[in-house]
């Protein structure tokens, strides 16, 4: 069994340890991609205008996500340059994020286009913010996050987000 797989069946007790989600039998597969292709992801840019719509170029300090999981591929997309800059810790917590993702899918609460993108974030970014803190890091610095920006996201009830 690989180290990713052995991974992410920790992760998915952790997950259901600690929250109201289910175990899975099946995790997604896993796929590093460089900033600028997860800017172009997280944009939603497709070939044919990722290199002439505005909101597609990406500018300097853009990240764009650390990390996104793809439903339909059942595929976790990891963004190479940023999670090179991070621990260990920090790198597994961001998949630990994906996967509450990917549970969410798999147990239905995701299927309905009308979930909000705030409510489909908070128990992902309660996990992450648990994991660091079980493991000695705090949250808002790893992240480069502060509790405005977080509240933010939190907050986004946007019903043509899917």
């Amino acid at each position: 069994m690989s180290t990713l797989k052995s991974l992410l069946i920790i992760f998915n007790i952790f997950i259901t340890t600690h929250s109201d989600l289910p175990t899975v039998d099946t995790y997604p597969a896993i796929i590093y991609i460089s900033e600028q292709e997860i800017y172009w992801m997280y944009q939603e840019c497709d070939e044919e205008n990722k290199w002439i719509d505005k909101k597609c170029t990406k500018k300097e300090g853009d990240v764009g996500a650390a990390g996104l999981y793809d439903h339909e591929t059942e595929t976790i997309y990891l963004n190479k340059t940023y999670l090179d800059k991070k621990s260990p810790i920090v790198q597994n917590s961001i998949i630990l994020h994906e996967l509450v993702h990917h549970i969410q899918y798999e147990a239905g609460i995701l299927k309905d286009e009308r979930i909000c993108y705030g409510k489909k974030e908070m128990e992902a970014y309660r996990l992450q913010k648990l994991y660091l803190e079980q493991n000695g890091k705090d949250f808002f610095k790893e992240m480069e996050m502060n509790e405005l920006f977080l509240l933010s996201i939190l907050s986004v009830c946007d019903v043509w987000y899917y």
